[in-house]
């Protein structure tokens, strides 16, 4: 890619990141809007018509950051980490400076004024080293993301004014030095909603990477106060110089949420012990604690207004644990997580065996289903022949005696069921439900030659009765007959 293609790639109002890679180049041009000229979210705004006197002090400057393990776990950039330190001079003086927990992870080598969208915007050019290569994928990962990646400057001011704008008391920067320009994570707002990355261009060039890690980022605070031994009474000597970042620093957050846990509660005062602004959680105690183990820890969230709201909070004890007895605990942890792995091994070699047992199994069943449906069909066939034989043998004793004809096996309903309800397992119940019918066809038909022999004067019945009975109980004392047999035999010997 040609050294001054970022000049030609027109600039949009949407800030979308252009990246073209190139395996052997180890820096990476990159693009940023810096800010406007308007009030920032901190109520600070730099002066339009003085800007151009230090806009340059940018250059050379680094772009730093700190990489840390969010909340979430994910890795990302936190912010300024800036902390106040106080030291003292060979005099005995003590001076508050500003101390910043960040690297360097390239450098600015271009910044100019630009209008974009008739808005004007103080852009800067850097170069981005993949020599860290852990901070250079967050960044193409956070800058290719929806979010976007934002940025925020840090500046020494040495002159400023107060000014009322739109109703707010704002501090208009007059003059200054630019000294870094920091990455921010991704739930870290920036005081300037446009400030980002514009565009980011691979450079094969490396003459201009520069080992910033060894510079010493130590300034002054808002106020530098020097105490003096010297001449009796101690005067406080007031400094111009003063730090400005355009994000909010650990001491806005801590104030933040201080006052936000402190308005739970109007009968208790806490006081923080401990912050961890990347787990939205904070540690605090009363000095009206029972023990001094006793603590309280808050749950809150950032709203979109910069303020913090209290989402929970629970009662917590702190205890110390000897290094031993931790290391005992894990340890043991560890014995478990071996023997479980080892189980969980164990239980997978069992699963493939059963597996492949299993999978025997339904190959052996595949190749023996053809012949399990012959059988089938065999058995299949062999059931309705047997089935046809005794429909058959049911119809032979239904007409045997003539008591049922022929036509009545499919005209007379009663019958027609029992026969298309035939099975080989109730065949016996059928053959006695066809023996009743056939039996009392036979009491009726005899009813009915009774009452013709009386018609024609035939008294003889008695005689004949006895006749029957001795006959049908001849030679076969004891033995039963069915309804049917004794009609049967009455007519005979009618």
């Amino acid at each position: 890619m040609s050294k001054n293609l970022l000049d030609t790639i027109k600039i949009t109002s949407d800030y979308r990141v252009i990246l073209s890679e190139d395996e052997n180049s180890d820096t990476a041009d990159v693009k940023f809007i810096i800010c406007d000229f308007d009030p920032n979210a901190n109520n600070v705004s730099l002066n339009r018509d003085t800007i151009e006197d230090w806009l340059s002090t940018l250059l050379h400057k680094p772009l730093v950051g700190k990489v840390v393990t969010r909340f979430d776990g994910k890795r990302d950039f936190s912010g300024h980490n800036a902390r106040v330190v106080i030291e003292e001079d060979e005099n005995g003086n003590q001076i508050k400076s500003v101390e910043f927990d960040t690297s360097a992870f390239g450098s600015f080598y271009d910044v100019s004024i630009e209008t974009i969208d008739e808005v004007e915007y103080i852009v800067a050019k850097a170069k981005l080293w993949k020599r860290y290569k852990e901070a250079y994928k967050i960044f193409k990962k956070r800058v290719s993301s929806k979010k976007g990646l934002k940025t925020s400057w840090e500046i020494t001011v040495s002159e400023s004014h107060q000014e009322t704008i739109d109703g707010k008391d704002i501090k208009v920067v007059d003059q200054g030095v630019f000294i870094g320009h920091a990455l921010l994570g991704e739930f870290v707002a920036p005081a300037y909603k446009a400030s980002g990355v514009l565009e980011v261009a691979e450079q094969i060039q490396d003459d201009e990477i520069a080992n910033a890690l060894s510079q010493d980022f130590l300034f002054s605070s808002e106020e530098n106060i020097h105490t003096s031994n010297e001449g009796g009474e101690k005067m406080p000597e007031k400094q111009k110089i003063v730090n400005e970042n355009s994000a909010l620093t650990d001491n806005d957050i801590y104030s933040k949420v201080r006052k936000a846990i402190n308005s739970v509660d109007e009968s208790k005062w806490f006081y923080i012990s401990m912050l961890y602004p990347y787990d939205y959680k904070a540690i605090a105690y009363t000095w009206d604690r029972a023990s001094e183990e006793d603590f309280v820890e808050f749950t809150y969230v950032a709203n979109s207004d910069d303020t913090i709201s209290v989402t929970a909070q629970q009662d917590v004890k702190l205890r110390f644990v000897p290094v031993s007895e931790i290391e005992s605990q894990v340890a043991e942890l560890e014995d478990k997580l071996k023997e479980a792995e080892k189980e969980i091994a164990e239980a997978g070699k069992s699963i493939t065996e059963l597996t492949k047992e299993k999978e025997t199994l339904e190959s052996s069943v595949a190749e023996l289903t053809p012949f399990k449906e012959k059988v089938e069909e065999l058995e299949a066939a062999e059931q309705e022949r047997l089935l046809s034989e005794k429909k058959e043998e049911l119809k032979s004793f239904t007409l045997e005696d003539e008591l049922i004809t022929s036509e009545e096996l499919e005209s007379d309903e009663q019958i027609s069921v029992i026969f298309s309800e035939l099975s080989l397992e109730n065949y016996d119940s059928s053959q006695e439900k066809i023996e009743v019918i056939k039996g009392r066809r036979a009491i009726q038909k005899f009813k009915e030659t009774k009452s013709s022999s009386k018609e024609n004067n035939i008294e003889t019945s008695e005689t004949k009765k006895q006749k029957v009975k001795t006959d049908l109980n001849d030679g076969n004392d004891g033995e039963l007959f069915s309804a049917t047999d004794i009609v049967k035999a009455m007519l005979q010997k009618k």
